[in-house]
C-alpha cells in the first residue's frame, strides 16, 4: 500500500486457526522494521497484533506467517 502525504497509524490483527505460532513481519519502503509479534496458540481463536506509524508517502505491508494456520481479523488505519 502507499500511504498519503501525511503519517498514518496501522493495526493488524490475525487470528490462528489451529494450534503453534503467529509472526507478524512489517516493511515499510521495502525494509523491514517490526519482525514478528509471536503467540503461542495451543488451539485456535489466539490473536498476534501488530501497531506501527508510516511515514508519508512511502510504501508499506504486513505479511502472516508462522506454524500456525492464521488469517487476517482486523487491519485499521488511522489517517
Amino acid at each position: 500500500y502507499l500511504s498519503p502525504n501525511k503519517p498514518i497509524e496501522v493495526m493488524v490483527v490475525a487470528e490462528s486457526s489451529g494450534s503453534g505460532y503467529i509472526a507478524l513481519t512489517v516493511e515499510v519502503n521495502g525494509v523491514t522494521r517490526l519482525n514478528s509479534a509471536l503467540t503461542t496458540a495451543p488451539e485456535s481463536g489466539y490473536h498476534a497484533w501488530v501497531t506501527f506509524i508510516v511515514p508519508p508517502n512511502t510504501t508499506y505491508k504486513v505479511t502472516i506467517g508462522g506454524t500456525a494456520s492464521s488469517i487476517l481479523k482486523t487491519w485499521t488505519e488511522i489517517r
